[in-house]
């Protein structure tokens, strides 16, 4: 996704699926979540995107919240 031609709501859209659908991976018979990786992704994005629509902004704030 190239965060310079998406919409701030297209942006936190697909934060937000990724961070309440998030993937995995077996690893020496055990199912490894990455929600934390997206979770340090969502949060670097809150803190250097320039978000021109603050709802959207506060809906990823709000995600990120539910699952840290």
């Amino acid at each position: 996704m190239k965060m310079e031609q998406t919409t701030d709501m297209g942006l936190v859209l697909f934060w937000m699926y990724h961070l309440d659908n998030p993937c995995g991976f077996e690893h020496e018979g055990k199912h490894i979540n990455v929600r934390p990786v997206y979770i340090e992704q969502a949060k670097l994005i809150l803190k250097t995107h320039n978000f021109e629509n603050p709802f959207a902004k506060k809906l990823l704030e709000d995600k990120v919240r539910e699952y840290s």
